[in-house]
C-alpha cells in the first residue's frame, strides 16, 4: 500500500486504489479509481477536483446509469436508495428495497 502524508496534488492525475491519503490536499486534480482496494482518505482536502472511474468501478457507473435510465420507475428507486444508503453512514450493500439494514451473513 501506498502511503501520502500531508502531500499536495496539483494538477494531476492520482491513482487512489490501494493508497492510503492523510492530511493531503488535492488541487484542480482529478482522482482515477479503478475499482481495486478501496483508498483511505483521511483529512483531506481537495479544490476544483474531481473522481475519474476506470475498470471495474467505470463498468459499475454504467451499469447503474443502465438501471436509472433504462429500467423506468422501479430503476430510478433502486438507485435513488442506492445513493441515499451512500448519503447515510450504511453500506449500501446491505440495503434492502425497503431501504431497511439487511442482515449481514
Amino acid at each position: 500500500m501506498i502511503r501520502y502524508k500531508n502531500s499536495t496534488f496539483e494538477s494531476t492525475l492520482v491513482d487512489l486504489d490501494g493508497a492510503s491519503f492523510e492530511g493531503c490536499v488535492f488541487r484542480n486534480s482529478r482522482m482515477r479509481y479503478s475499482g481495486g482496494v478501496p483508498p483511505s482518505m483521511v483529512s483531506c482536502q481537495f479544490y476544483d477536483s474531481a473522481f475519474e472511474f476506470a475498470g471495474a468501478a467505470s463498468d459499475t457507473i454504467s451499469f447503474m446509469r443502465g438501471i436509472y435510465h433504462g429500467m423506468g420507475a422501479g430503476g430510478r428507486d433502486i438507485i435513488e436508495q442506492t445513493f441515499e444508503a451512500i448519503r447515510s453512514v450504511r453500506d449500501p450493500a446491505t440495503v434492502g428495497k425497503d431501504g431497511t439494514e439487511m442482515a449481514n451473513v
